[in-house]
């Protein structure tokens, strides 16, 4: 059947936004809050699986991930074998390879937070193929760019159609909250440069889509891409000015500069993860020479 048969019905769907011809961006619903976007081509397309809406789709002859992590990959096994970024394969087809991804162990995490991993019933399948940033994917009608955009997780990739205009950012998600990089194996200097990277690009389309937000038309792009890149100096500049009497780091994280203090005294996962992305800031100015770490404590300097 040509997939474009199933449009019509699909443009009648709750949830589901036409961004371009046999082009559909899925808000996400259901327990794992990540969009989806399917692509109606020479084969059906999906990008992403977390969200519930994928399970009732028409036949799906292709399955790609952007990353690893769960919700983006948790409905793998309804489909075809995925295509994968390369640098996050391991931590799509096997539970072992994800705790490496993330950089850390289940005895780590008890210690942290007072509970292993939990995978929620997560069923890991191999992928068939793999791909990396600079890669073009062609579907038929559509050609698709890998776009490497790591530093939310190592093999994190974007994908962009110039002939659209469409770019599928993913976790480079342009919300409020701003960038998110909680596992030890995020890089704060690369997730920037991907931001970067990614802005350049989008000044070209008409749509940018992310896994975590409405669609964002030309208009707004610019703005959104500005406002979420501003947050890493935000998050710099507040420590800066905490630390201009010593502090400790478990008061720092208890401050919530990333998450909000009210989270992170409510979870102890977002507490982890505050506590994660707060070190890799102050790494940061240490080695910029902008604050100094002294008996367990860090101290801007003054000079």
């Amino acid at each position: 059947m040509d997939p474009h048969h199933a449009a019509p019905g699909l443009r009648q769907r709750e949830h589901f936004t036409e961004v371009a011809e046999g082009v559909f961006f899925i808000r996400s619903q259901g327990e794992f809050h990540a969009n989806s976007l399917l692509i109606l081509d020479e084969a059906t397309v999906l990008l992403d699986t977390g969200n519930d809406q994928v399970k009732a789709l028409p036949p799906v002859g292709r399955v790609l991930n952007s990353h690893y992590h769960l919700d983006h990959i948790y409905n793998n096994h309804r489909f075809p074998a995925p295509w994968v970024p390369r640098g996050d394969r391991e931590g799509i087809e096997s539970r072992e390879g994800y705790r490496r991804l993330c950089g850390v162990d289940d005895e780590t995490l008890r210690r942290e937070v007072g509970e292993p991993f939990h995978f929620l019933g997560w069923k890991p399948v191999p992928a068939s193929r793999d791909f990396q940033g600079g890669d073009t994917l062609d579907f038929g009608e559509t050609r698709w760019e890998v776009i490497g955009a790591p530093g939310h997780s190592p093999g994190h990739v974007a994908f962009h159609e110039s002939a659209l205009g469409l770019l599928y950012a993913s976790d480079i998600d342009l919300t409020r909250f701003g960038p998110w990089y909680g596992w030890p194996t995020c890089n704060l200097e690369e997730f920037e440069a991907s931001v970067e990277r990614l802005q350049s690009i989008a000044r070209r389309c008409e749509w940018v889509l992310t896994s975590h937000a409405k669609p964002i038309p030309r208009p707004k792009i610019e703005e959104r891409f500005r406002l979420y890149h501003a947050v890493f100096a935000e998050r710099d500049t507040r420590l800066l000015d905490l630390c201009r009497e010593p502090q400790a780091l478990d008061p720092l994280v208890s401050r919530g500069i990333c998450h909000g203090a009210e989270q992170v005294q409510k979870s102890r996962w977002d507490r982890y993860f505050e506590k994660v992305m707060l070190q890799m800031h102050l790494d940061r100015l240490q080695g910029q020479g902008k604050i100094e770490r002294e008996n367990g404590t860090y101290r801007s300097r003054r000079d």
